[in-house]
């Protein structure tokens, strides 16, 4: 009798746990589809437009970097062009930092842009902002190589800076869709 009732037992603790274990997968699936949302961002239509971007002239060799950068990201050619990106870059601000004991010297540099974007049908500024990125530089003893360190280090802030206005521009049409 009382192997019965441990069989009875354990027959319904079976049943408790399958029920248990479909509710779990069932509300897990529940869940999991209420994740799922239509995708809210189009890559075609964001290179679509960062390719309707026309640059400016370059005045130096840091604009001529990152016209190159900008231009080398834009996968659609031949679109035609609705806006003008107008920018500033501003030069490196570098600070340095000198181990004691060690005859290394780090330069941390900072190279910012400030940005327009301006619809040319109407050539009024639809989206501004500025970015701003950071590099280092060093353990070079000889002065000359630290200069030509410190060349690199801007022209690589350039091309940075290049992909963060990049990153700011593809979110633009979404904002201005809402």
């Amino acid at each position: 009798m009382l192997l019965c009732n441990k069989i009875q037992r354990l027959r319904s603790f079976k049943q408790i746990a399958r029920h248990l274990i479909t509710g779990l997968g069932a509300g897990a699936m529940l869940l999991l589809a209420g994740c799922a949302s239509p995708p809210a961002f189009d890559q075609s239509d964001a290179n679509e437009f960062i390719s309707s971007i026309m640059l400016k002239a370059p005045a130096t060799r840091e604009d001529q970097l990152f016209n190159q950068r900008f231009e080398k990201m834009i996968l659609k050619q031949g679109v035609e062009k609705k806006y003008r990106l107008d920018y500033r870059l501003t030069g490196t601000s570098s600070s340095t930092l000198s181990v004691r004991g060690s005859s290394s010297t780090l330069i941390n540099s900072t190279m910012s842009i400030n940005f327009s974007l301006i619809n040319l049908e109407n050539d009024e500024t639809v989206y501004q902002s500025s970015v701003v990125a950071r590099a280092s530089s060093g353990t070079i003893s000889a002065y000359y190589g630290q200069q030509k360190s410190q060349q690199f280090v801007n022209e690589r802030l350039a091309g940075n800076l290049a992909e963060k206005v990049i990153n700011k521009l593809i979110i633009y049409p979404s904002q201005i869709a809402k």
